[in-house]
């Protein structure tokens, strides 16, 4: 070992040096072993030179190991914190996916009322003008009318393909009758009738008396029907 007084390599394995007599004490024995940054290397050859001495390995100075556990810590924090965001998004989604679904339904109970509120208008719309009399007669029967409202017109279109068959069949009403010139007639005379009914109603008439139908070929399948009629106001409680 290197005596630290007279700086000699000769200063023996023993607590004493060996040219100036300087005693060692076991702390200068330590420190001398204890070489600051020495390699790996350096500390396996001073264990060949020392066989006797055990080699010192330094602790990590306390601050490195205070900043790793500070490290850690917050560390462990911000996953704490990502652990809660994660809960509190999928507590939103859950609340955005009941809203969603309550949405739907107050649509569905809506678009309900409206349908509901529509057949209600069509069912007092028909109610109105179901009981309006229609007839081919001048007069209202036996009843007395209290008010003409005015002529009303009615059209209907009518368009098929088997119109040259139908107006071929029409000497053999038999024969007409199964033919879709028939049915499409006998449709838009409905029609027509419930278009009179309509314009009736409009007036605040309860009866269309006088009603006249003519048909008239505009082209090649094309069929027109007009109706006309005299819409009144008729006593219905009169014997």
């Amino acid at each position: 070992m290197i005596c630290p007084v007279c700086g000699s390599a000769e200063g023996g394995e023993g607590l004493e040096c060996l040219v100036c007599h300087t005693r060692f004490s076991q702390e200068v024995l330590v420190t001398d072993m204890e070489t600051p940054g020495a390699s790996a290397i350096e500390m396996f050859e001073n264990a060949i030179s020392h066989p006797g001495q055990k080699a010192v390995v330094q602790d990590a100075p306390p601050g490195i190991d205070e900043d790793s556990k500070k490290i850690q810590e917050e560390d462990q924090q911000l996953q704490d914190q990502l652990a809660k965001m994660e809960e509190e998004k999928q507590r939103l989604l859950e609340i955005k996916r009941q809203r969603e679904k309550q949405l739907q339904e107050i649509k569905a109970k809506e678009e309900k009322k409206k349908v509901q509120k529509k057949e209600t208008e069509i069912d007092n719309v028909v109610d109105k003008f179901k009981n309006i009399l229609v007839t081919s007669l001048p007069t209202a029967g036996n009843r007395p009318i209290q008010e003409y409202k005015g002529l009303i017109l009615a059209q209907v279109l009518i368009k098929t393909d088997e119109l040259d068959t139908a107006v071929t069949g029409l000497k053999d009403a038999a024969g007409l009758r199964q033919t879709p010139y028939y049915d499409n007639l006998k449709k838009g005379f409905n029609i027509g009738l419930t278009d009179l009914k309509i314009e009736a109603s409009k007036l605040g008439a309860n009866a269309v008396i006088g009603v006249n139908v003519r048909e008239r070929f505009l082209k090649e399948h094309v069929m027109i029907l007009s109706f006309s009629g005299t819409a009144v106001v008729y006593q219905a409680d009169a014997a």
